[in-house]
């Protein structure tokens, strides 16, 4: 590498300006620096603005021997509340260099007898547990009670109960309860005393007794988000007090407070930027979420910066103090049962979401921090929030489960099935070749694949993209449909917008080369592609937007909009015109995949009814083919998942296969029976599938993984106590 050469007339510019940077420092007053410093450190808590005036006093005002120990010491105090190993090496420099600072000088060998300590009592580490669950609640809003002894969660719409632990095992739980029926349920909470239970709707929060019967609306509240820091509830202590927060997105959320006999809530007047507001056990003082940055750069979500500030009021929003000016971005707040300690999840910045300390909080009986917030680290990855802080002093987390996709082939007719893939992130969407000597997939994060159909190494196919049209095939939903004459590849491709990627359909060789797009959408929804059989045209799903939608506001969990959340099932040709819909919205489209049939007469699709339906590939009146919520045998009667699940023809045009539940099924094309194509597979969820051109063996997409799993920390206490001595008073 070339050193960069400067001309002498910049050198003498650049040195010129340093010179008087550090003039106007020397002629500041090294007392009032310290004063300004002081002020930002314990009047406004703006801890890094603080440090940058004492590092400058130090720097500049050597000669100034007592304003230098002095800030010295509050420059290791700052580090000592952020949690700061630097704290040490100041305090090092009070004692090594300024003894004659008496005082300063006793000081910061007290503190560094503190840390001392402090480290000794860390050195004990936490103990971390699992409670296994043969039903896991996958990626559920998941509550402790306040005893400890059950935890709610929602499930597919549903609001269920189990018992922490069974009556044979205290590390596994018990029989889940139903509570509700499907009322499309998200976030959860218990009152105090555990006889109530409250939960989000879409029009609302209910409340239901833990016991069981017809839940009741207490509060009618529309707009529910499903961004889990949006959707969290709070009981005070007598259950007669509501805490929630609603907004467009985190930065517009506000917290309101309402009664569960009804009534009209009150905003908390705290402002706009909060969120996740949290009643002590007594019901006198709330913890909640303040936003202090946010920014998103041109790259996405991905490349956001987000932090925020734990902030400590009383129950009705007055007097807030700020309890955590960390850096990064702190979430969900739990009260320890006799309200002296908060401990939420601090994550450090969008590339480490999954991987947060666990932080705890000493308060004092005004509401206000002691100490600095005691720092324990996680043995694995979460991505929720905590789950509650129980009686006898154990902390819920959810363990992030990663999942790992592989391909599988099974008899047609079910039986065994055989992993022809090795284990990985996303090897799926299998697609047989018109040969059946290939499966072609999705690989990795967008990629376009085939291995051999008898299994083996994914081959990447080459595509010469240019990253401003086509970033990559979109995840999920790319689609991967293949030509009926086996010469080129359909799917979904990612382009990235101002904040988002946007997806469109695009084909390209079966070879590789340079993609063609086909369609110009501006939204995230346009997805699921499948090639008629005579060639001519390309069927997918997107939002019912005539190709026209409205941009991301681009503030936190806002996305592209275009009115009314409606999918239609478009088709278009594949030079790019003739672009139609086929449905209505009286077909209520799911945004699933959906599947020509072999004679090119109808497209199959799912509906929101949790219903397949056949339509004439012309357009028209619909039908029914199978009732999903009266397959027996489901796990939860009546619910499942639809985003993401598949639809393939038998070669023949006679019955229909698809995924549902994670399994596999099959039904007539005329209707009738819904039958399970057994796989032999425990805990493997079949998604994606594809028949093979004799009809004989499907190709699906096995998953396993991608949920969370209840884990309890306790015996942790001691070292909260070690972060409340480490506290310069």
């Amino acid at each position: 590498m070339k050193t960069p050469r400067f001309s002498p007339f910049a050198v003498m510019v650049v040195l010129g300006v340093l010179l008087t940077m550090v003039g106007d420092a020397r002629q500041a007053d090294p007392g009032a620096l310290l004063r300004a410093a002081i002020e930002k450190e314990d009047v406004t808590g703006d801890l890094e603005g603080a440090m940058a005036l004492y590092r400058q006093i130090i720097a500049v005002h050597g000669q100034n021997r007592p304003v230098v120990a002095k800030a010295l010491l509050r420059l290791g105090g700052c580090h000592e509340k952020l949690g700061q190993a630097e704290a040490g090496k100041a305090y090092e420099r009070v004692v090594a260099e300024y003894p004659d600072q008496a005082q300063e000088a006793a000081r910061a060998r007290d503190r560094l007898a503190a840390i001392s300590r402090a480290a000794l009592a860390s050195a004990r580490e936490p103990r971390f547990h699992e409670v296994t669950m043969a039903t896991r609640p996958g990626n559920a809003d998941v509550r402790l009670s306040a005893d400890g002894r059950e935890m709610a969660f929602t499930d597919r719409g549903a609001v269920w109960v189990v018992p922490v632990a069974s009556r044979t095992d205290l590390n596994t739980a018990g029989i889940p309860t139903k509570l509700t029926g499907e009322l499309d349920a998200l976030g959860v909470a218990w009152s105090q005393d555990g006889r109530s239970i409250v939960f989000n709707t879409p029009t609302g929060i209910s409340l239901i007794a833990r016991s069981g019967g017809v839940p009741e609306e207490v509060i009618k509240v529309p707009s529910r988000s499903n961004d889990r820091r949006m959707r969290t509830i709070s009981v005070s202590s007598d259950a007669s007090r509501l805490a929630y927060s609603r907004g467009g997105s985190l930065v517009e959320s506000r917290v309101y407070l309402a009664g569960t006999d009804g009534g009209t809530p009150v905003e908390l007047p705290i402002g706009a930027g909060n969120s996740m507001a949290a009643f002590s056990p007594d019901g006198k003082r709330l913890a909640y979420v303040h936003i202090s940055k946010w920014e998103q750069p041109p790259g996405g979500p991905s490349k956001s910066i987000l932090e925020g500030e734990i902030w400590i009021s009383q129950a009705n929003g007055a007097n807030p103090v700020l309890a955590s000016g960390l850096t990064g971005w702190p979430e969900g707040p739990v009260w320890s049962p006799d309200g002296s300690m908060v401990a939420f999840l601090q994550r450090a910045g969008t590339e480490q979401l999954g991987k947060p300390e666990l932080r705890v909080l000493t308060i004092t009986a005004e509401g206000k921090p002691a100490g600095t917030p005691a720092r324990i680290k996680l043995p694995f990855e979460t991505y929720g929030l905590l789950a509650g802080w129980t009686a006898d002093n154990k902390i819920g987390l959810l363990r992030y489960n990663a999942e790992q996709e592989s391909i599988y082939r099974v008899p047609a007719t079910g039986g065994r099935a055989a992993q022809i893939s090795a284990r990985g992130y996303y090897t799926s969407h299998p697609r047989w070749s018109r040969d059946a000597k290939r499966i072609y997939v999705r690989s990795g994060r967008g990629q376009i694949g085939w291995l051999p159909a008898e299994g083996g190494e994914v081959t990447v196919i080459p595509v010469d993209m240019d990253p401003a049209v086509m970033e990559r095939e979109a995840t999920p939903g790319g689609g991967n449909s293949i030509s009926p004459d086996g010469t080129a590849l359909v799917f979904s491709g990612a382009t990235r917008g101002a904040n988002w990627l946007y997806t469109n359909i695009w084909t390209i060789g079966i070879g590789g080369g340079r993609p063609k797009q086909l369609t110009r959408f501006s939204d995230t929804d346009t997805r699921f592609p499948c090639w008629s059989p005579d060639g001519r045209w390309i069927a997918f799903v997107a939002r019912d937007s005539d190709g026209k939608t409205t941009a991301s506001t681009g503030k936190p969990g806002s996305f592209p909009t275009a009115g009314p959340l409606v999918f239609q099932v478009y088709v278009v040709s594949p030079d790019g015109t003739g672009l139609r819909k086929v449905t209505s919205e009286r077909h209520r489209v799911d945004w699933s995949t959906v599947a020509w049939s072999p004679d090119g007469q109808w497209i199959a699709f799912f509906s929101w009814d949790k219903t397949l339906n056949l339509i004439p590939a012309d357009g028209g009146d619909s039908r029914v083919v199978a009732d999903l919520r009266r397959i027996d045998g489901l796990l939860v009667p009546g619910v499942g998942g639809l985003s993401h699940s598949e639809i393939a023809w038998s070669p023949d045009g006679k019955q229909l296969g698809f995924s549902f539940d994670g399994r596999l099924w099959t039904v007539g094309a005329g209707g009738g029976a819904v039958a399970e194509i057994r796989t032999g597979l425990t805990d493997v969820r079949a998604l994606h599938l594809d028949w093979s051109p004799d009809g004989r063996t499907i190709a699906f997409t096995g998953s396993e993984g991608g949920d969370e799993r209840l884990w309890l920390m306790e015996d942790f206490l001691h070292l909260v106590k070690a972060a409340r001595e480490i506290h310069v008073q």
